[in-house]
């Protein structure tokens, strides 16, 4: 059966192909259609993205943000001076795809400069974007921001965030503030504020802030001796219908990576 599918996964690739490259499977050889077949499909999209980015209509503008910025040329320095820009732009949907770009593809002055500003923002997913991206980029200048951040925000989301974007920095101000964040109501802010605890000093002492106080007054030398690696997840999506007909090629989804800045 397995072989079946096989053969069928194969027989259906090579008429994909013979289409495309004008290549018939009863081995006459006619003018590529390919120009043709692309087009039909769509229009030059990044063109259509160009003219979308300069669109006085916000939507389009975000649009534009979020598919360049997954493109592979989404990190060349042309569209990072377009995100720089537009992170403080008057429609949160484009601060949002702004400052998610710049996460993914800003550098270390980015973060303190264009970023961590955001978490001051009004709209409170900009916020949460902010304090997201700022987990994607090392930079110690920003410790107080989210620190401020998890302690005052009011949106539990964006706490969250920065609780785990804190996790990358082992010091006994942000261990304070994580173990404040413990007491939180909202659990999904304590479950977060642990784990970064258990990756800044490498113990697992549970839920209990007092236990965590404890186990620190308790500790003669460097608390963070035993830290863990910070990494983040990334998302890509699932498996495609392409990647799907590529049998031999093994996709790889949500793979932890460092944060930019991290040697």
């Amino acid at each position: 059966m397995l072989n079946c599918v096989k053969k069928i996964n194969c027989v259906g690739l090579c008429l994909l192909t013979s289409i495309v490259i004008g290549c018939h499977p009863d081995g006459d050889h006619s003018e590529s259609i390919l120009p043709e077949f692309m087009t039909s499909l769509v229009d030059n999209p990044r063109e259509i993205a160009s003219n979308h980015l300069a669109s006085p209509d916000p939507d389009l503008r975000a649009k534009a943000i979020a598919y360049f910025s997954v493109k592979p040329y989404g990190n060349e320095e042309l569209y990072l001076k377009v995100y720089r820009e537009m992170v403080d732009y008057a429609d949160s949907s484009v601060r949002i795809e702004a400052v998610k770009a710049l996460g993914t593809h800003g550098n270390v002055q980015d973060a303190q400069i264009y970023i961590a500003p955001r978490l001051k923002d009004e709209h409170p997913v900009v916020r949460w974007q902010a304090a997201v991206a700022l987990g994607k980029i090392h930079n110690p200048k920003v410790i107080s921001d989210l620190m401020d951040a998890l302690q005052n925000d009011k949106s539990g989301d964006v706490k969250m965030a920065c609780a785990r974007s804190l996790g990358q920095y082992p010091s006994r101000l942000v261990f304070g503030v994580l173990v404040q964040a413990i007491d939180e109501q909202a659990y999904r802010i304590s479950f977060e504020a642990v784990a970064a605890l258990q990756t800044i000093t490498g113990q697992d002492i549970g839920d209990d802030a007092e236990a965590w106080l404890k186990w620190s007054q308790n500790e003669t030398g460097d608390i963070f001796r035993n830290k863990k690696k910070y990494t983040y997840k990334t998302f890509k999506g699932k498996k495609g219908l392409l990647n799907n007909m590529m049998i031999w090629k093994k996709a790889e989804f949500n793979k932890p990576k460092n944060p930019t800045g991290v040697k």
